[in-house]
């Protein structure tokens, strides 16, 4: 038997300390250096409710355990409450098969999403990554999409914007092009 798509969850605050991750039969055993990860990078606007299953009288983690670690660790460390999206009619099984899937129909953004949003969001570096492309006459594809002089290695693009800095990304990519083109 698989969850039905009509389980329904409470949101509820539960103490961290009653929260059982790794559940062993089907998950990965918790990575420190993943929840340290997230703790670095946490923000509580964007931070998903963990999905706990409540069983044999138990709480039990199935999606979220590594960002209850990194709570704890933003707690110094501390226990605390968090709040948690519970279901009461969840079998191990059914645990197993939403562990699986949890993942299933997400799309992680492209690099030019995710630029376009952070310039949406007013962000300074963002902004002048892509008015330097452009000053080199190359469109940043902020949609994945194909064309002449149309940048679609953003990403690494972006790093070594962030590395050089904006004057010299702009000598170094003309310098580039210059070449390229003869």
């Amino acid at each position: 038997m698989t969850a039905t798509k009509n389980s329904v969850y409470k949101l509820e605050t539960i103490d961290s300390s009653k929260i059982l991750t790794a559940i062993s039969q089907y998950q990965r055993q918790t990575d420190s250096t993943r929840a340290n990860d997230i703790a670095a990078h946490f923000d509580e606007r964007i931070a998903n409710e963990p999905k706990v299953s409540f069983r044999d009288g138990k709480y039990f983690v199935f999606d979220g355990q590594h960002t209850i670690l990194a709570r704890i660790k933003l707690n110094g460390g501390k226990h605390l409450p968090v709040l948690c999206k519970v279901y009461y009619d969840l079998s191990a099984e059914d645990e197993a098969f939403l562990f699986a899937a949890q993942t299933g129909l997400s799309s992680k953004l492209t690099s030019g999403e995710k630029l376009r949003a952070k310039a949406f969001s007013n962000d300074r570096t963002a902004i002048d990554f892509i008015e330097a492309n452009s000053k080199a006459g190359i469109d940043v594809s902020l949609s994945n999409s194909v064309g002449k002089y149309r940048l679609r290695c953003v990403s690494t693009a972006f790093d070594e914007f962030q590395r050089l800095g904006y004057k010299k990304y702009i000598n170094e990519r003309s310098i580039y092009f210059k070449h390229s083109e003869e």
